[in-house]
């Protein structure tokens, strides 16, 4: 490879990782009545027991949310790992209110499946003078080769996730979606690409104010 292109190799690598992997929306709801600057400061919830995974998501959330102009608060800092779940619910709404939060996000990984896709090949190489010999020959014989094509199957990795925006003062649910991410290069790429997703649809229904800040 050459130096020019290991450059170009460079720089799209640091683009992909830089912008995460993108996250689709499935289908999203919101209540009508809801007024876009009425939470500046935002609750966020990881449920997940894994803890290096929750703690992650919600550090690189805290840090994207807090550049587009949110405050935003972490339930990891608010409630030990291990607290009970039972107990959790009883104090739970006393201390998110505690820290001045408008609303609650919470992020829930409903399952992580393998999806496969066909990988086509082509049948022939259409580089060198046999080609032309094949393109004249498509008149006579009927495309003989046009779909003549090998293969196989790759599994992508897809994370299925719900995302759910509370009220905090009235409890109620505010905002809800799903999406799919398919095959996130790591835990880091799938928080960037997915969060920049869910903000511009909570945008988009009229939840949140944008901030009109670019990363």
């Amino acid at each position: 490879m050459n130096p020019a292109s290991k450059s170009v190799c460079i720089v799209m690598m640091f683009l992909i990782c830089s912008c995460g992997t993108p996250a689709i929306i499935t289908s999203s709801w919101h209540k009508t009545d809801v007024a876009p600057n009425s939470y500046p400061n935002i609750f966020i919830a990881a449920v997940t027991n894994q803890i290096g995974d929750k703690q992650t998501i919600e550090d690189d959330i805290q840090q994207i949310l807090q550049q587009k102009g949110l405050t935003v608060e972490k339930s990891i800092d608010l409630f030990p790992p291990k607290i009970g779940a039972a107990k959790r619910q009883v104090v739970a709404i006393s201390k998110v209110r505690s820290t001045g939060a408008d609303g609650i996000l919470t992020i829930t990984l409903l399952r992580k499946e393998k999806e496969p896709h066909f990988e086509a090949l082509p049948a022939w190489d259409p580089v060198g003078d046999d080609y032309v010999n094949r393109y004249a020959d498509q008149f006579i014989d009927g495309y003989p080769y046009k779909f003549d094509y090998d293969g196989y199957y790759k599994d992508d990795i897809v994370y299925y996730v719900e995302t759910d925006f509370y009220s905090t003062k009235s409890e109620q649910l505010i905002w809800s979606a799903q999406s799919k991410t398919y095959d996130p290069n790591n835990l880091n790429g799938f928080v960037k690409g997915y969060i920049q997703t869910i903000y511009q649809q909570m945008i988009k229904d009229g939840v949140i104010a944008s901030a009109n800040v670019k990363l």
